[in-house]
């Protein structure tokens, strides 16, 4: 070993610079490529803040060091090497707009269209953007780039909830409650178009063997729209009423009819019968009230009042409403008390209007008789009870309607059946009860929120649970579950034996140094808290492998382990001033310079390491 005398005038240097000198070397030349440097004009008008910050220290540390006599040529090469690293790490600003514009037009999930797993990971790269564009002035055109790289892969990568489609599902697999000879032919062949698109594009997207061959929760939600638009505009058929008009003509005895009102009536059921088969829903309404017109407008004929008693006796009021029917009764039973001859043409019209008048409730009856066959434990109760309601008033129809109000309840019955909603609570019960939550410790705040806000949802439906409703709460639970994100494993001790490296390894044997580098580059930084078993064992293998390090000496060179600052052995000479060196303020400056070359040199590295994790 070299023996160094070391004295100084003013100043103290740093061991740190001293340990670094072998020989005293002129500086000229190093000074000579420092100002060609620091004289060089650098455009860094399109260069990140802290590009430019790092950039400014260097320069100004290093004109400090050019402006220096006492600079050594290792100081002013160190200025220069720092320089030259801040200029070459300059990066320069994103100023696409591109960025901006993914992250302003960003997909939403308010209806859930979009998995919760596939979401998050879209959400997050658009949080990661949002958080970058706020200080855009240290965003760089690499780290925009990559953000831009990651919402678009983030965004081709978004899958489709099977959510819609489930509901679709249900939708198809129901069946009309009443027979389909109940509603309007036009009605139900708009129910049943609706219900076979809806399962073509169910088979369609069952098939399908990527994203872009799906079909998208818009269009399912389009067609399960027109589905329940179509089943909420089933109409009643007419065509039953009609049926009745028709056979309750054979009631009426045409010789106790005026032949001309009679003729009408007549030719309004003869065309009723020709049409019945073929005509609209509009055509058969519009001749049910051309047949009740014509017949409400039928007169006596000089008919004996015997013969309009025994015609109307004969009425079946089972067909009719009790209090129609009633009424007719009561009309018959005055005629038959009457004393004076002069009032039986009297009574033989109001007869004749009284029957003319009955309410028919024959397709109300066969409704009724209908719904009531309903099993109820299907359902769900609210939805049940509307029915139980309808059914209810419809029976006081029975008794006293008018004509309109029954047909109104025709409609009104169909509506309230149409609006049953299966039942799955049975369901509901058993899944809720296998259900064991996931320990919270172990995954992610976010993400347990998430599944944890999907568990009350589906944990708090209550005890009136539709099939449609748990099967959508379901699908959401599920999807927050298979979203859950363990949290990352606890890397403190990893980084401890890190720390104790030591900055230079060139003293050290080299096999040794390669195996703890080959070691270090080896670490898996994305292990979970589930994987903490080989996190530790990275630390056991470190340290292994530092204290082999350690241990070790490069034969070769034939140097020792460098001392650590302020272990530098020699005396210090306070007496012979005269003989000193002097450095004026390098020593200041040096270390200082040491330490901002570590952040030139590292600065880029850990930011950009930052954005893209």
């Amino acid at each position: 070993f070299k023996d160094i005398q070391v004295s100084w005038q003013d100043s103290i240097p740093e061991i740190l610079e001293i340990a670094m000198y072998k020989t005293a070397e002129d500086a000229t030349d190093a000074k000579a490529d420092l100002k060609a440097l620091l004289d060089e004009n650098i455009d860094t008008s399109n260069w990140t803040l802290d590009s430019l910050q790092n950039y400014q220290n260097a320069y100004n540390a290093a004109k400090e060091i050019y402006e220096n006599e006492y600079a050594s040529k290792f100081t002013v090469e160190t200025a220069l090497g720092v320089l030259k690293t801040a200029i070459n790490n300059g990066e320069e600003k994103y100023t696409d707009s591109k960025l901006s514009d993914l992250v302003n037009n960003a997909i939403s999930n308010d209806k859930g269209y979009y998995t919760t797993v596939s979401y998050n990971a879209y959400n997050s790269a658009i949080l990661s953007a949002q958080a970058a564009l706020e200080n855009p002035d240290l965003l760089s055109k690499e780290d925009g780039e990559q953000l831009v790289a990651a919402i678009e892969k983030a965004q081709s990568e978004l899958v489709y909830s099977t959510a819609f489609r489930e509901q679709a599902q249900l939708l198809v697999e129901e069946e009309l409650v009443l027979i389909d000879d109940v509603y309007s032919p036009e009605s139900l062949e708009a129910y049943n178009q609706a219900k076979a698109d809806l399962k073509e594009a169910i088979d369609k997207d069952k098939a399908a063997s990527s994203q872009e061959e799906r079909v998208s929760p818009e269009t399912f939600e389009s067609l399960i729209n027109t589905y329940n638009d179509a089943k909420a505009k089933l109409q009643a058929s007419a065509k039953a009423t009609l049926q009745v008009l028709i056979d309750e003509f054979a009631t009426y005895d045409g010789d106790l009819y005026e032949q001309e009102s009679f003729a009408a009536y007549q030719k309004a059921v003869e065309k009723a019968k020709e049409i019945i088969e073929t005509a609209t829903t509009e055509e058969i309404v519009e001749q049910i009230q051309a047949i009740r017109e014509v017949k409400s407008n039928l007169k006596a004929s000089k008919a004996t009042l015997d013969e309009v008693i025994k015609d109307a006796e004969a009425v079946d009021k089972n067909k009719y409403t009790e209090k129609s029917y009633n009424d007719l009764m009561n009309i018959v039973n005055e005629a038959k008390n009457l004393t004076e001859e002069s009032e039986y043409a009297k009574y033989i019209q109001l007869i004749t209007d009284a029957k003319t008048a009955l309410v028919n409730v024959e397709v109300l009856k066969t409704r009724i008789s209908e719904v009531e066959k309903i099993d109820a434990t299907l359902y769900t109760k609210a939805s049940y009870q509307k029915v139980s309601e309808t059914l209810a008033a419809a029976k006081l129809l029975l008794v006293d309607g008018s004509q309109d109000d029954v047909e109104t309840m025709l409609e009104t019955l169909i509506d309230a059946v149409n609006g049953l909603e299966l039942s799955g609570q049975k369901e509901y019960e058993q899944y809720l009860s296998n259900i064991e939550l996931k320990d919270e410790a172990l995954y992610t705040e976010d993400s347990y929120k998430v599944y944890k806000d999907a568990y009350d949802n589906l944990a708090n439906l209550g005890d009136d649970v539709s099939l449609k409703d748990f099967t959508k709460a379901k699908t959401i639970f599920e999807e927050a579950q298979e979203a859950l994100k363990f949290k990352g494993a606890d890397y403190s001790k990893v980084q401890e034996v890190l720390d104790r490296i030591p900055a230079d390894l060139s003293g050290f044997n080299q096999a040794a140094v390669k195996e703890l580098k080959d070691l270090i580059a080896s670490i898996d930084y994305s292990l979970t808290i589930n994987d903490q078993e080989k996190v530790d064992k990275y630390v056991t293998d470190l340290q292994a492998a530092l204290d082999k390090v350690l241990k070790s000496m490069n034969p070769d060179d034939g140097s020792q382990q460098p001392e650590q600052p302020g272990q530098a052995t020699g005396d210090k000479d306070t007496t012979n001033s005269s003989s000193s060196a002097k450095t004026g303020d390098t020593a200041v400056i040096l270390p200082s310079l040491l330490l901002m070359s570590l952040a030139v040199l590292m600065g880029t590295f850990v930011k950009r390491r930052k954005v893209i994790k």
